[in-house]
């Protein structure tokens, strides 16, 4: 996360190059992105609420209203935004076509560098 990669550059440990997002963070304006040097590069790590394939439909609803109620609050968002994080709240269908999407992209990289196989 950039936020810990901050302060080890504040502290002079480190220079800090490029994001791996897609676009430049609210929180570091001055630092590229690597899409901007390399086109279509881009990698970002995520977060995400998962539960049973099973769970009740009304549960599985309220769960979702009630993250999506906590992501939308302004000092949540403000806190998470301090980290260097991008907040995008997805509902339930939105966020498996994402999870199926990076499957899709990272799969292939990885059988490139022979990672598909367990030890």
């Amino acid at each position: 996360m950039v936020i810990n990669a901050s302060n080890q550059a504040r502290a002079g440990r480190i220079r800090l190059l490029a994001v791996t997002s897609e676009n430049r963070l609210p929180s570091h304006p001055d630092l590229p992105s690597m899409s901007e040097t390399v086109k279509g590069v881009a990698g970002v790590s995520w977060f995400g609420v998962l539960a049973r394939p099973k769970l009740a439909a009304p549960l599985a609803e309220r769960l979702e209203a009630e993250i999506l109620r906590a992501i939308a609050q302004p000092d949540v968002q403000a806190r998470l935004g301090e980290t260097g994080m991008n907040i995008t709240a997805l509902r339930s269908r939105q966020f498996l076509a994402f999870i199926e999407s990076d499957i899709r992209k990272w799969v292939p990289v990885l059988r490139a560098a022979g990672l598909d196989k367990a030890p």
